[in-house]
């Protein structure tokens, strides 16, 4: 079916582009062509592509069904040109710095963030945040224990490394063992400014100044599959608790979903299924275990995981067996348990006592030896996420905090329920938006539709989940919004080796880049409240997808991917702000057909702009930004851009990210043209994302006289290395700009009057640069120089 509904897609767009035909390849040479890879800036990839996808198990079956369809559908254009009226006017909005992060995990190794080349990439990004400590460990993460643990990317090194790169810390708070009192006091140490907590801050991080972390996060997927090892708390599909055999406890999410917003009291007893995310048949019981490393062991002391542990609440049993590794993997998780939970080994309370809260102290009567277990069963008692969200508010009531557990499922509409929520109300409610199904959709073909899923998740779900949480918030009386959080989305969910290499390359470049503008464009069409938004984990060894980038130990080096240089070339097109395209006059971008997944688990045909444009203004740089996402995956386009004459622009700074669709394989390219009468015309790929830097030289007036001309100046040797001359014919000083192909400003020397002017130029790179004078502010001329 999938086949077939791939069929009807290209009938469909071939029948949409009629009127705009051109005489099509023959099929002879498409043939001849069939088994080759689709080469760059190929002008025939509508139909080579089609060829080259499993619509059919024989060469001779796909010839004939393209033939088919030429004759029935006929010829058309396959390189439309798109023309854009770039606008006099316009507003911008500013993209909060809280929906342009990634995660950092606290795991990560000091060497992975803090190497030459990933502080060299990460500013490029033009992040605003970084989600701390991250991932789902860190519903227990300690962080004053880590502080000690130097070698990672504890919450100290966090802090500076933040404030290096100068994105603010959006901090996800432990809710396995914290205590409200605890989470309190954190946000106060972070951002009163007190005199006490300025000297905690200095004693505990080494800065003085307050952090002022504005959101918090309370546990992360706490209802999904795996979190009872890492929570004092499940959901999810953990609605069954195992004992010995034939016993269970049930508890529906019901019951785990109101302890997690009340709290209360659960034994640690049991075993639930392994269910991946670091789930063994050790952490898959609930209780806490020790395996005995010598001989002759007397005493031993277990710290449990998820105290405070009620003092008369415990059960120990101490495994005289010797249960080697091998053997505990040749058993059952109902079999482990079983043999551990024998009446034999279960110790009589004078042979243990509690520690503190969170601790107990096994002396048995016979000494245990080497691949003995001890396992430690306790009930404890914890505090809700009101509680919790209660107690942060006090210590500072400028913060925003997130629930990530939806409440809409299975608690709202208790009278209970819904009372405490009016009074302790979430700022956002977290959600994962990973998505599913993309396996089958890249095995057939249907690269334009997963770039689409970004666009879903923004212009459909994240609007239906608003309105939805605006009705709530309307109907309940609460004062203030409950917006959405997003966290650890991406394309795909696999691990190195576990992953189609076409991830890994534009089509997870194409992806990363327009779930960012989606929900930046959500956000300015006011269709969505997105309070956080972080992406990929941000390094990593090994090369899982998830990730921003990649660290080599053997190189101490970080890799870029095609995500990370999505991100960067999106960020630094619009940063920060964003320009309401409807200033603009766009004609000629025509609707692509979308296959999307309905309801009944067929298609249905939906129609979507080929290129997403986008639009920011840069006053630093001079610079007008367009960014061209081209989600079709079969047809380039010609891209005719008019700028207003009052801004006198002169310069595009252009680069590209293309790639292979079936591979990993991915391209960078620059470029720098120069406009003349106020147009350029780009070409851009398919499948690909264009950043156009537009440099003017003034934007709000077109009173002054623009004197280009190619007399003024001239430079010598082009290219040159050590010496750049410039030999003007001004009477007047001027002023000299030279430019990266991306825009920057590299050099700038002002109130020159010599005519036969030399400047230095060994401090630069090879490679080519802009060069511009400028007299009374006035752009004379523009040359492109090479540097060898």
């Amino acid at each position: 079916s999938i086949h077939i509904a791939k069929s009807l897609k290209k009938a469909n767009r071939t029948s949409q582009n009629l009127s705009k035909s051109m005489a099509a390849p023959t099929l002879k040479n498409e043939v001849k062509n069939e088994n080759t890879t689709l080469p760059k800036n190929n002008p025939t990839g509508r139909y080579r592509l089609f060829l080259a996808r499993p619509l059919c198990n024989t060469k001779k079956m796909k010839k004939i069904i393209l033939l088919l369809l030429i004759i029935q559908f006929g010829m058309y254009n396959i390189n439309a040109q798109i023309n854009i009226q770039l606008p006099d006017t316009f507003t911008t909005y500013q993209i909060p710095k809280s929906i342009k992060g990634e995660n950092n995990g606290a795991r990560a190794n000091i060497d992975y963030l803090y190497n030459n080349s990933h502080l060299v990439e990460y500013p490029k990004l033009k992040l605003g945040t970084l989600r701390f400590p991250g991932g789902s460990f860190a519903n227990s993460y300690n962080w004053k224990k880590e502080l000690s643990n130097s070698s990672k990317f504890n919450f100290k090194n966090a802090i500076h490394f933040a404030q290096l790169m100068e994105v603010e810390i959006n901090y996800m708070l432990n809710y396995g063992t914290t205590t409200a009192h605890e989470a309190a006091e954190l946000v106060r140490v972070c951002n009163s400014t007190d005199a006490y907590y300025q000297n905690l801050r200095n004693t505990y991080f080494g800065v003085t100044n307050p952090i002022n972390i504005k959101k918090w996060e309370i546990g992360n997927e706490l209802a999904a599959k795996w979190e009872w090892h890492v929570s004092w708390l499940a959901g999810g599909q953990h609605t069954r608790i195992y004992y010995q055999t034939g016993d269970s406890l049930y508890l529906p999410r019901t019951i785990t979903d109101s302890l997690h917003y009340f709290g209360g009291e659960i034994w640690r007893k049991g075993w639930v299924p392994m269910a991946g995310d670091g789930m063994d048949i050790l952490n898959s019981n609930l209780g806490t275990i020790k395996r005995i490393a010598n001989n002759n062991t007397d005493t031993s002391i277990i710290n449990v995981e998820f105290g405070p542990i009620h003092q008369d609440s415990v059960i120990v049993w101490a495994v005289d067996s010797v249960l080697s590794s091998s053997l505990i993997s040749s058993l059952t998780q109902q079999e482990f348990y079983d043999l551990m939970a024998q009446p034999q080994f279960l110790l009589d309370t004078n042979q243990y006592e509690i520690l503190g809260d969170s601790a107990v102290k096994v002396y048995t009567n016979t000494p245990l030896n080497t691949d003995n277990l001890i396992l430690v069963e306790y009930k404890t008692k914890h505090p809700g996420a009101f509680e919790i969200r209660d107690s942060m508010m006090l210590a500072d009531p400028t913060i925003e905090i997130g629930y990530c557990i939806d409440f809409r499922g299975n608690l709202l509409g208790d009278s209970l329920f819904n009372t405490r929520l009016a009074q302790s109300p979430p700022r956002f409610l977290v959600s994962h938006p990973y998505n599913s199904g993309t396996d089958a959709a890249i095995s057939n073909g249907f690269y334009s539709e997963i770039i689409y899923l970004a666009e879903k998740k923004a212009k459909k779900e994240g609007v239906e989940n608003q309105n939805e949480l605006d009705s709530i918030v309307n109907a309940m009386g609460i004062s203030s919004p409950i917006g959405i959080g997003l966290t650890e989305w991406n394309i795909r969910l696999c691990a190195e080796g576990n992953c189609n290499s076409s991830y890994n390359g534009i089509l997870g470049g194409l992806y990363t880049a327009n779930f960012y503008t989606q929900f930046y464009e959500a956000m300015q069409q006011n269709i969505v409240d997105l309070r956080v938004s972080n992406h990929f984990a941000g390094v990593a060894e090994g090369y899982n997808l998830i990730h921003m980038f990649h660290y080599n130990s053997n190189q101490d080096t970080t890799f870029t991917t095609a995500q990370s240089h999505a991100t960067r070339i999106m960020n630094n097109a619009l940063d920060g702000n964003l320009i309401d395209i409807d200033t603009s006059s766009i004609t000629g971008n025509p609707n692509i057909s979308i296959l999307d997944s309905d309801n009944s688990g067929g298609f249905t045909t939906i129609f979507s702009k080929a290129v997403k444009i986008y639009q920011s203004i840069d006053s630093i740089n001079n610079t007008f930004n367009v960014l061209l996402l081209n989600q079709d995956d079969e047809d380039g386009y010609s891209i005719n851009l008019t700028t207003p004459f009052s801004w006198l622009s002169d310069t595009v700074f252009i680069e590209k990210l293309t790639g292979e669709l079936s591979s990993d394989v991915y391209n960078i390219t620059l470029d720098t043209i120069l406009i003349s009468n106020n147009q350029f015309t780009v070409n851009i790929d398919s499948f690909s994302l264009t950043s156009l830097k537009i440099h003017y030289n003034s934007i709000m007036s077109s009173s002054f006289e623009y004197i280009l001309d190619e007399n003024y100046f001239t430079i010598y040797p082009n290219p040159a290395n050590n010496l750049l001359y410039i030999n003007s014919t001004l009477t007047e000083k001027y002023s000299i700009r030279i430019y990266s192909t991306l825009g920057r400003l590299i050099k700038h020397i002002s109130d020159i009057d010599n005519n036969n002017y030399s400047l230095p130029i060994n401090n630069l790179k090879s490679g080519a640069y802009i060069v511009q004078i400028y007299s009374n502010k006035q752009l004379i001329g523009s040359r492109k120089l090479i540097i060898e």
